[in-house]
């Protein structure tokens, strides 16, 4: 099974000069997410998975993030009885 999307979450502009730079948490901005996730069942009792997401945000979603870009990565199995 694979499975992924793609979701945006948007702010407006909540400052009265309608910015849509970083300097202020009122600022325009949005934060944007990727995620995939793989699963492979190999028999009746037993199946593995992995998965990624990567995420950014930008503009005033921004404001007070020290990273603006994350990775994440999973691997695991799991045995059903």
């Amino acid at each position: 099974m694979i499975s992924g999307g793609y979701y945006q979450f948007h702010q407006n502009s909540y400052s009265g000069n309608g910015c849509t730079d970083n300097s202020n948490a009122k600022c325009s901005g949005s934060l944007n997410v990727f995620p995939i996730l793989l699963a492979y069942k190999l028999n009746k009792s037993f199946d593995v998975y992995g998965g990624a997401e990567g995420s950014f945000v930008t503009a005033g979603y921004s404001n007070g993030y020290l990273y603006t870009n994350d990775e994440t990565i999973t691997i695991g199995g799991r045995y059903h009885f």
